[in-house]
């Protein structure tokens, strides 16, 4: 198997494991908001937060198209697909960071997610 072809396919799984974590994450914002409201000391802020919660799905789920989309071009050797795979990928590794640092939760799809964009940035960087 040549380069190019093994690294489109390994780009496109992680890409749908870093889309799925993204819907995942959506989904669970609502169940997340009612948790909050029954905390008393985040009450107030349980509106803020469930947005961002949201908005951090949405922006993962992003990410993970883009990875997917770009999967394509790099099969075909396109000049536009690597950055959009690197740039995609250290934003989700970014995320990941972020989340472990300041959530403070040992959730594994934070794991995953992290893992998977490590290795798409790792093959990138090497090919």
């Amino acid at each position: 198997m040549d380069g190019r072809k093994f690294i489109s396919r390994w780009i496109l799984i992680t890409g749908i494991i870093i889309a799925l974590t993204g819907v995942i994450h959506i989904s669970f914002a609502p169940a997340m908001y009612q948790q909050m409201l029954k905390d008393e000391t985040v009450k107030e802020k349980a509106p803020g937060f469930a947005y961002f919660f949201a908005f951090a799905g949405f922006a993962v789920l992003y990410a993970g198209l883009l990875t997917i989309y770009s999967c394509f071009g790099l099969r075909k050797s396109e000049k536009w697909a690597r950055p959009i795979a690197v740039s995609a990928g250290l934003f989700v590794v970014l995320a990941g960071i972020s989340a472990i640092a300041f959530a403070k939760f040992g959730n594994p799809m934070i794991y995953v997610m992290s893992v998977s964009a490590i290795s798409n940035l790792f093959l990138l960087l090497i090919f």
